[in-house]
């Protein structure tokens, strides 16, 4: 009985200490587009690598602040350099990040278009084979369903983002779309590509070169991942 009932403390002692230890952080890795001799979208003094730049370091600033709650937050990019596709996604892979967001401005042809626009992964999956091996067959299984995971994780958050944007602004037009972009289509954790606001647009180009909007962008979308990275914490 002694016995037992030491073995009983041991065991409480251990899961005590157990749960006191820090819980592993949230990785977030904040993609701003282009950079470097990419400038991306440019129309006169509106350059969309600067943009993107600001609203990340806004982004990096509020989460490691009033957003802290345990989230690490990386940027591909800290100054205005050439990075590499290859070499983002790679960043995003090495650090293990639980969410990959990559920020980039608008362009289009009709300068009357404006919005905000959020892509997720489209998920090309390779035919179907008429007949494999029963253990590539498993593992073609689980990497499907490992797939389906990211999606739908991946749309969650734009799902989330775009109704904290209505909250925000409400005449604000926003729309979820699913594209092969090579970022998100290539990062195996749920990943968001943002449209922050058309360049093409006069009068929205100037908002996106103020500081007020771009720390509103950046309040914003910080509130998603904070909502999103509970989310995952409470399906644990």
């Amino acid at each position: 009985m002694r016995q037992t009932l030491l073995s009983l403390i041991l065991i409480f002692s251990f899961l005590t200490a157990l749960a006191q230890l820090p819980a592993k952080p949230f990785v977030l890795v904040i993609d701003p587009g282009h950079g470097g001799v990419d400038a991306g979208a440019v129309r006169g003094i509106f350059k969309e690598s600067d943009i993107t730049l600001k609203v990340a370091q806004k982004m990096q600033s509020l989460i490691q602040g009033e957003f802290s709650q345990n989230i690490e937050v990386i940027l591909t990019r800290e100054t205005d350099k050439s990075l590499s596709l290859e070499n983002r996604v790679r960043l995003a892979e090495q650090k293990k990040a639980d969410l990959f967001i990559s920020l980039h401005a608008n362009s289009s042809q009709a300068s009357y278009v404006t919005g905000m626009e959020f892509y997720f992964k489209k998920g090309i999956y390779a035919p179907k084979l008429p007949a494999i091996e029963a253990s590539t067959a498993v593992k073609k299984i689980i990497g499907d369903l490992t797939s389906f995971g990211q999606i739908r994780q991946s749309l969650k958050f734009n799902q989330l983002l775009q109704n904290q944007i209505k909250a925000w602004r409400v005449d604000e037009k926003t729309v979820i779309k699913r594209a092969p972009f090579f970022v998100i289509e290539k990062t195996s954790m749920p990943s968001a590509l943002i449209e922050i606001g058309y360049i093409s647009n006069l009068s929205e180009a100037k908002l996106l070169l103020t500081d007020e909007r771009q720390q509103e962008i950046a309040e914003t979308i910080a509130k998603t991942i904070y909502d999103f990275k509970n989310l995952q914490v409470l399906a644990q």
